[in-house]
């Protein structure tokens, strides 16, 4: 342990030179001074722990040194020496705040027993600033995580006023900090009393309570849907401090839950999808050695025509067959996986543009400020895609010109969301692209099938496809897709930070 620093000022040197002597054999680390001025400088260069200072000196007094030095080190010990006993000077002691005060001259025992006290002074001080600093620490760090979470926490007096809340609870509320701190959370919820009271009445008598349904009421006078748990707060005498009160927005409830069962419904299409393409495939393959058969020993000419229209019906259920394996799970390139959109969306539309140079799409991306991260297969999404623009280009009879133009709405009460609009060079039937199964009974070709499929996928990621109408009344086909992060864009289009989390 380094040994404590003492600032001993005195214009006597000679009860200087013996006190420093005295502290010196005792451990201390002595800084001598003769005037305040000194004593300044020295200030200027060390801390102290401990001051033993005379009142009367050359250019001032021991007190205004001593005033310096509190401002400076807030746990130094000081000790005031002096020959003069005048009451003024022992008065001004004790408004200064003096740890001690001894009048010389003093003996041997008194100076040990001030050294004594002033160890034990200061040790305290020690432990107490070091408990201060680790119940700060520890604070930051609760503090930390209670921030680091999606859910809105408060923590409220038994009456109910705010004594503490998250970032997200300030969110929630559009809020500030201290803005909501002592006011009383009754006011943000409908029928606030009312189901406070009920609460704390829940929690008196033992009952559990989560998943509470209540309306929150923000400063901007929105109205959202919460589910709230609350528990009482003990201090450590185990009696009731107050009440932490959590809250979650149920849409995020819901989004979590229709996630969980989109999933669960694909796995279910799959293995149709599967068993569907094993099952057709034998037969058809049997079908089809059994018409190659025929072919053969039949040259008649009047049934060439026939075996020729088997036989495109044949690849086409080949083809369906190819499409239904797409939707096989279990292959590497369906897993999901975290990527950019808009670069996913670059690649896929130069690489359609390759295969169909008539088409005329045009991706509005650059310049933007944001690129969106979405979990996905590429090969899936590629997949839709490609059904969508071929089917829009077949239900069309004619190449398009498509202007695709890209935003991303933000909310705290909802995950934000990629918005795409596609905007035709002429009215489409829309119709046949949302609702692909009525299609399946009006056209003998296969972009129905693609198109359901295409649904099915989006479907599985939660995207959603309606008509959106824009001011000249023509419409336009809208996708609104969930997204796990937003991208903020520095100046030269590069990625920069997560702005957003989902």
């Amino acid at each position: 342990m380094n040994p404590r620093k003492v600032l001993l000022v005195d214009d006597d040197k000679e009860i200087c030179a013996d006190l420093e002597k005295r502290l010196s054999s005792a451990g201390y680390k002595v800084f001598s001074a003769h005037s305040r001025d000194g004593a300044n400088n020295l200030m200027q260069q060390q801390t102290f722990d401990l001051a033993i200072l005379d009142i009367m000196l050359p250019d001032g007094n021991g007190f205004l040194i001593y005033q310096d030095l509190k401002s400076r080190f807030p746990q130094l010990y000081c000790i005031i020496i002096t020959g003069n006993a005048a009451l003024d000077n022992a008065v001004e002691a004790i408004n200064q705040g003096v740890d001690t005060y001894l009048l010389k001259p003093f003996s041997v025992e008194q100076f040990d027993a001030a050294l004594q006290q002033a160890n034990k002074i200061l040790k305290l001080r020690e432990d107490n600033q070091r408990l201060h600093e680790e119940n700060i620490a520890t604070r930051q760090f609760f503090e930390n995580l209670l921030n680091s979470t999606g859910e809105a926490v408060f923590v409220v007096n038994l009456d109910f006023d705010i004594q503490y809340c998250n970032s997200a609870a300030q969110k929630l509320l559009n809020s500030d900090k201290d803005l909501l701190l002592n006011h009383n959370l009754q006011f943000h919820i409908e029928d606030g009393y009312k189901v406070l009271n009920h609460i704390y009445q829940q929690l008196m008598v033992g009952k559990k309570l989560g998943g509470y349904r209540i309306n929150l009421l923000t400063e901007n006078e929105e109205k959202h849907e919460v589910n709230l748990s609350a528990d009482f707060l003990y201090n450590q005498q185990d009696r009731i401090e107050g009440i932490i009160i959590t809250m979650e927005i149920t849409s995020l409830q819901n989004e979590l839950f229709n996630r969980i069962l989109r999933k669960e419904k694909f796995v279910t299409l799959t293995n149709l999808a599967n068993a569907l393409a094993h099952e057709i495939r034998n037969p058809i393959n049997i079908l089809y050695g059994r018409m190659q058969l025929l072919r053969n020993e039949i040259d008649d000419q009047k049934y060439q025509k026939t075996f020729s229209t088997i036989n495109r019906q044949v690849d086409r259920i080949s083809d369906i067959i190819k499409l239904l394996e797409k939707f096989n799970i279990n292959r590497d390139d369906t897993i999901p996986e975290t990527f950019s959109f808009i670069d996913f969306f670059e690649d896929f539309i130069r690489e359609y543009l390759d295969r169909n140079p008539q088409s005329k799409l045009h991706f509005h991306s650059k310049g933007h400020e944001i690129d969106v991260n979405v979990e996905a297969s590429k090969v899936q999404f590629g997949d839709a895609f490609m059904y969508l623009f071929t089917s829009i280009n077949e239900i069309a009879a004619l190449p398009l010109k498509v202007e695709i133009f890209c935003s991303v709405t933000k909310s705290f009460t909802a995950k934000p969301v990629f918005r795409m609009r596609l905007e035709f060079s002429q009215p489409i039937a829309l119709d046949n692209i949302l609702e692909p199964f009525t299609l399946l009974s009006l056209q003998d070709n296969q972009s129905s099938l693609g198109l359901a499929i295409m649904h099915t996928i989006f479907a599985n990621y939660g995207i959603k496809l309606s008509q959106d109408f824009l001011d000249d009344n023509s419409s336009a086909l809208l996708f609104q897709l969930p997204i796990i992060e937003v991208i903020e864009m520095s100046k030269n289009n590069s990625k920069k930070h997560s702005k957003i989390k989902a």
